[in-house]
């Protein structure tokens, strides 16, 4: 069985954070969605993803629960904040919307600060 060469898995990886990132930009170009909300997360997302290639040769990052979670979160957040439901439920999907964007820019902060801490400790127990 061949397997892929670490760039390729790699890119793959970063693909999938690329979409999501493509949507908040365009939220907040299009004025539907703040700034700051947008940087905090491609902050996130561009400084794990540098740290998974510097580290891609000492160890493998996998991607803890609360990752996954915010990936979900994100998910359900750009998926409201896109879809023109207030047409069909009314004004109340605003504050749906705000809610979920709000735990999702939560988690991402969350997620962040344990990929952190976790590699901190990482690093510790490995050290002599």
């Amino acid at each position: 069985m061949t397997s892929s060469p670490i760039w390729a898995r790699s890119s793959t990886r970063s693909q999938t954070r690329r979409s999501p990132a493509c949507a908040f930009v365009g939220l907040s170009i299009l004025g539907a969605l703040p700034w700051w909300i947008t940087i905090v997360v491609l902050i996130r997302e561009i400084g794990i993803t540098v740290y998974r290639f510097a580290v891609v040769s000492d160890h493998v990052l996998a991607a803890a629960w609360m990752g996954k979670l915010k990936t979900v979160a994100q998910a359900v957040a750009l998926s409201l904040a896109l879809l023109p439901l207030w047409d069909v439920v009314g004004e109340w999907i605003w504050w749906v919307n705000g809610v979920t964007m709000a735990i999702a820019v939560a988690l991402t902060i969350a997620s962040g600060i344990d990929y952190a801490v976790s590699e901190v400790r990482g690093r510790r127990t490995v050290r002599p």
